[in-house]
């Protein structure tokens, strides 16, 4: 069984958070919403962070094969900031 915040682990959670409706205006998407669901969700499970902030400082430092695998945009190349 994979562990919690491995990229294996990641394809299950994406299958279910894909069905979430994205509640965003169009011109505010920089992420898919399963995406930044998946962050959320990966973070508090793996770390127990309990905020946006840190979260973000969990994705800053989290392995780019799991986020890639949760969906993250890249532009083209893989930066993470907080």
């Amino acid at each position: 069984m994979p562990g919690v915040g491995s990229a294996a682990s990641a394809g299950d959670l994406l299958a279910a958070l894909r069905a979430v409706p994205d509640p965003r205006p169009g011109g505010a998407r920089r992420h898919p919403t399963a995406f930044v669901l998946g962050v959320l969700v990966m973070s508090m499970a793996s770390a127990g962070f309990e905020s946006f902030t840190a979260a973000a400082q969990w994705a800053a430092v989290a392995d780019p094969a799991l986020l890639l695998a949760l969906g993250a945009a890249t532009g083209g190349r893989v930066r993470w900031s907080v």
